[in-house]
């Protein structure tokens, strides 16, 4: 059974020795702990060891007096704290992680801008020249940069499953799933081939394919034409499932031609990002 506790994934109590602790009754009998500074905060190595064995239904050692107290069956500073905060899982503990002020301070917008936008004369995957180039992977390959693009994605998707043609979209549909774990909603990931499987069951999808009608998101990370997020809609389409909308992390703004590759295929678009907030053009 998996126990319950905020206080390793949320909170430090700093003693009076300047000694740093997930709270302020925890047994500081672990050299790792006495040698822990507040700056290496909720991260450190010894917070991720005893989060661990929590996971894994036991007490860690710097938690020997709520152990001790609850095996003589008196009510435990970690009991206290769960009845004080009712909502208290690990799903939640999770999501309220990405909201400490470490986390905050990453602006997915500003990762985008630096790490995937350059300038220049490239040409495009469509075949087109532009001055313009935006590669998402460095973000969304990131710790950082794919959990806060999969909320956001999250947020747009309705569906049981998401979808998206491999290689860009396959770092998208996963960090979906994964986060749409942690917050209780349970989306399925499927990644469409750009060819087929050339051996065993040669199969344009992977994942754990649902029912023939089954609804499905269809994402993407830059959108130029569309192109390629139509040929994932045709061929989850052609298998039998229902795509209405595509969600993708950059719309280029190609003079409307995506929009108009998706009105015709009859799917509605929604964006995170239009290229001129990553050029400034904006302002």
């Amino acid at each position: 059974m998996r126990l319950k506790c905020p206080y390793l994934w949320m909170h430090q109590c700093i003693g009076t020795t300047a000694t740093v602790h997930p709270c302020c009754v925890t047994y500081n009998n672990d050299p790792q702990w006495k040698t822990l500074t507040f700056e290496q905060g909720i991260t450190s190595p010894i917070h991720k060891k005893s989060r661990n064995e929590f996971l894994q239904g036991k007490f860690p050692l710097i938690c020997k007096v709520c152990k001790d107290d609850e095996s003589n069956n008196i009510v435990s500073h970690r009991q206290r704290a769960i009845k004080d905060f009712p909502g208290c899982d690990y799903k939640e503990i999770k999501i309220k992680y990405l909201q400490t002020p470490q986390f905050r301070e990453i602006d997915l917008l500003e990762l985008f801008k630096k790490d995937a936008y350059k300038k220049g004369e490239f040409k495009l995957s469509s075949g087109k020249s532009s001055e313009h180039y935006v590669n998402c992977k460095p973000v969304t390959l990131s710790g950082s940069g794919l959990t806060l693009a999969s909320l956001l994605l999250l947020s747009n998707v309705k569906t049981d499953y998401v979808a998206g043609l491999t290689l860009g979209a396959d770092p998208l549909v996963s960090g979906v799933a994964l986060v749409s774990a942690l917050d209780n909603r349970l989306v399925n990931a499927l990644i469409v081939r750009k060819e087929a499987k050339g051996h065993g069951t040669q199969a344009w999808i992977e994942g754990l394919l649902p029912r023939e009608r089954t609804n499905i998101t269809v994402l993407e990370d830059v959108i130029t034409t569309g192109g390629s997020a139509i040929k994932a809609v045709e061929k989850l389409r052609d298998a039998g499932y229902v795509v209405n909308r595509v969600v993708s992390i950059v719309d280029r703004q190609e003079d409307g031609e995506a929009d108009a590759a998706m009105k015709e295929a009859d799917l509605e678009l929604i964006s995170i990002f239009k290229l001129d907030e990553l050029t400034d053009d904006s302002q």
